[in-house]
This record gives C-alpha cells, sequence and structure tokens, in this order.
C-alpha cells in the first residue's frame, strides 16, 4: 500500500528547479533515475517531463518494488 501525503505542492515548479536550478540540466545530457514510485509520483512524473523538455535522455528508469507488489512476489 502505498504512502498517503496531504501535502499537494506545485509539482511543475518544484521539478523545474530541480531540472533547472540544482541540476542545471543541459541539452543532450544523460540520466538515470532510481526511485520509488510510491513516494510523491506526481513529483516524480514531473522531474522526468521536465528532464526531456530540457532536451536531456533519460537512459534508464529503475523504480523500487511498490510494497503491494513486493508483498506479492515474497509469498
Amino acid at each position: 500500500m502505498a504512502p498517503s501525503y496531504d501535502f499537494q505542492g506545485n509539482w511543475s515548479r518544484m521539478a523545474k528547479l530541480i531540472v533547472h536550478g540544482s541540476l542545471q540540466t543541459q541539452p543532450g545530457e544523460k540520466f538515470l533515475i532510481h526511485a520509488d514510485p510510491t513516494y510523491f509520483p506526481e513529483l516524480l512524473e514531473q522531474v522526468r517531463i521536465e528532464i526531456v523538455k530540457a532536451g536531456a535522455v533519460e537512459l534508464f528508469a529503475g523504480m523500487l518494488y511498490p510494497p503491494g507488489l513486493q508483498s506479492v512476489r515474497l509469498k
């Protein structure tokens, strides 16, 4: 079961700050993403969108197992 968050942020703005402000992403730059899709999935999606808009290349996006999937695999 995914965690529940009451916080609803401006995910697009946060993603722009991460991709352009913090990472200073350049066209052609290559990215590997390793993330837990159950934590702030809206932010993860927006970051991936901003990476593409910046002209960078997402080579790989590895997602950790969400708890529900992990519990089924362990049976």
